[in-house]
């Protein structure tokens, strides 16, 4: 994880394995950070996601294509993401 903001805003870096490229963004950057990445996107299951999980974590997930309902409060301040959304699973941590 590349990103771990207020609100649950989380963003995950594929740094490993293949996936779909029309579900990342290349060159994003993030300007709190200063940091550009590429292979990016916005984890949209802000409710099941772990939120004990931390920037530099790294993780194996997959693609969740059947996710559970996203009933949970989540704030609404704004912190900017990536345009790409993923609902995913997480399989196992590093």
């Amino acid at each position: 994880m590349v990103i771990k903001e207020l609100c649950s805003h989380y963003v995950v870096q594929v740094i490993e394995g293949a996936i779909d490229t029309s579900l990342v963004e290349n060159n994003w950057r993030d300007e709190k950070r200063q940091k550009t990445f590429d292979k990016v996107f916005t984890v949209a299951n802000k409710c099941t996601f772990p939120s004990e999980l931390n920037e530099g974590d790294e993780f194996v997930f997959t693609i969740d294509s059947n996710p559970p309902a996203q009933n949970c409060m989540v704030c609404m301040a704004f912190y900017p993401t990536p345009g790409k959304t993923n609902l995913i699973k997480l399989q196992q941590a590093k």
